[in-house]
């Protein structure tokens, strides 16, 4: 069904160039009152920078905006807050040191007769706002001590103390749990029976089913079109995001995996987080690892590379044990491990893609004590077109790429380092349905060539269609390893959720 609400956001005809790339030509959007409308379109299809022209950060190239039917410039974020305009970001714009009112009313501080701040009215009228989207924690909290879900509650109410129309949510759901991820639609459903304004930002079309009114498309930084999530097909949704049918079904069909060439036994942290994690993997196998937000998948993966402090259990490589003290040990002995934060943990985002990389296997590359300039540039090459990583050259810097390509740069350095056991952790988060799938084929590549890999998914779906078994964790324990055939989605939430072999 139609939203029919008065347009709070009208914007006609908006380009921005950027040097070498045109992120956005002649795009048109239209927000209503009382409307979840959302925005897609593939990683660097121009959705980040129409929500930054909207919001103040970026200034617009050519075209108008209009708020409440008003013709306006947003020159800056500030102008965007006073024009009814939040945005809630993936990275937070919370100051961890601060207390969470202090967070809320930044810049807005209430003070007393005497000029000082009113401390007691800034916590009172922070916990209304905070109790508004059901945040319990204590106002007086320091932020740096809230989890993500809570960081983000905290950037609603503070949205909200704005009193502002329009909140832009930015792939809110990429690092929230299940119960957290229903208790914020529930927040959004409140919002729009508020009348606001929601643009919502994802690559997960079943989140867009649930929540949505109208979705825009962009497509290279074009506009596609507009519709009700109502009357189209997830299908259809897909052709207009890349431009060509995805075959959403196909499924990988690996051939027998060789011997076991990874093994752990009985490994334990001391973080306490794994506790009893044994696991091998074969040549030419991918295993999937799946398990609820904190039951140590990633801590585990991380002791197995050194990157967290392994007291107990063994790891053994061709039939060798070995111990991994740091990362550069794992690395050196042909086992890799890519983050699921590839902004913070993987890439170094103001290198360029040359030298991200190289970064990590730079003995290929040097020659008689030097770095060799075209080695390096051939290496680089190579996995550009190999890989297919959308970008002007191997000098432009790695935060100017999509997420997609981002993590193609991740893979090409793990390639490039000649790595025989491969552990991809949350490979295809915030990278959109195209780019997804272009992963997963990468993944199929790696196992076919011989490789060992390792996947940990919190999407139950793509490790049923990549894996040849899946090992699900829980409270940091294997609890279960199924094979391709027997598992399910129901058998894995079976195991995740604490039931027993049945």
């Amino acid at each position: 069904m139609t939203v029919e609400g008065r347009v709070l956001v009208r914007m006609k005809g908006i380009s921005k160039h950027f040097p070498g790339v045109q992120a956005l030509r002649k795009v048109d959007f239209e927000l209503r009152e009382g409307e979840v409308h959302v925005l897609l379109g593939e990683n660097g299809a121009g959705k980040s920078t129409l929500i930054k022209i909207l919001s103040g950060a970026y200034r617009r190239d050519e075209g108008e905006i209009f708020i409440n039917g008003k013709r306006v410039d947003i020159e800056n974020p500030r102008q965007a807050m006073e024009l009814g305009i939040a945005t809630i970001y993936q990275e937070f714009s919370l100051i961890p040191f601060l207390t969470a009112a202090e967070n809320v009313f930044l810049g807005r501080e209430f003070s007393t007769r005497y000029g000082l701040i009113d401390w007691n009215r800034m916590y009172r009228e922070a916990r209304r706002f905070m109790d508004s989207v059901g945040l319990k924690v204590s106002e007086k909290r320091k932020v740096a001590q809230l989890s993500v879900a809570e960081k983000q509650l905290l950037e609603i109410a503070k949205a909200l103390s704005l009193n502002s129309r329009v909140i832009i949510f930015d792939e809110p759901t990429a690092t929230l749990s299940g119960e957290e991820v229903k208790h914020l639609f529930s927040i959004v459903r409140s919002l729009k029976k508020e009348g606001r304004g929601i643009i919502y930002i994802s690559h997960r079309l079943e989140e867009i089913e649930e929540v949505g009114d109208r979705c825009t498309v962009l497509r290279d930084g074009e506009y596609i079109g507009t519709v009700d999530v109502k009357g189209v097909k997830r299908s259809d949704l897909i052709e207009m995001i890349a431009g060509r049918t995805v075959d959403l079904s196909k499924k990988f069909i690996p051939k027998s995996p060789g011997k076991v060439v990874f093994k752990v036994n009985g490994l334990k942290t001391t973080d306490r987080k794994v506790s009893k994690v044994s696991l091998d993997v074969r040549e030419g196998e991918i295993l999937g690892i799946a398990g609820l937000v904190g039951s140590g998948r990633t801590e585990a993966m991380k002791g197995v590379v050194g990157a967290e402090k392994v007291i107990e259990g063994e790891i053994i490589l061709n039939d060798t044990p070995i111990e991994n003290r740091h990362p550069w040990d794992a690395l050196k002995k042909g086992i890799v491990y890519l983050s699921e934060d590839r902004k913070s943990e993987g890439l170094v985002l103001k290198m360029n893609i040359r030298h991200n990389i190289t970064l990590s296997s730079l003995d290929a590359v040097i020659e008689r004590g030097f770095l060799s300039t075209k080695k390096e540039q051939g290496v680089a090459s190579e996995y550009i077109k190999n890989l297919k990583i959308k970008c002007p050259n191997d000098k432009v810097k790695a935060d100017s790429l999509s997420g997609g390509n981002q993590q193609k740069v991740l893979v090409a350095r793990a390639l490039a380092c000649k790595s025989k056991v491969l552990i991809f952790d949350e490979p295809t988060r915030g990278i959109d349905v195209a780019a997804k799938e272009e992963i997963y084929a990468i993944l199929r590549q790696l196992a076919e060539m011989g490789h060992a890999v390792i996947m940990i998914s919190s999407e139950i779906p793509e490790l049923l269609r990549c894996c040849n078994r899946i090992a699900v964790m829980r409270e940091g324990e294997v609890v279960a390893v199924l094979s391709g055939n027997e598992a399910s989605s129901e058998g894995i939430l079976h195991y995740a959720l604490g039931g027993v072999a049945v």
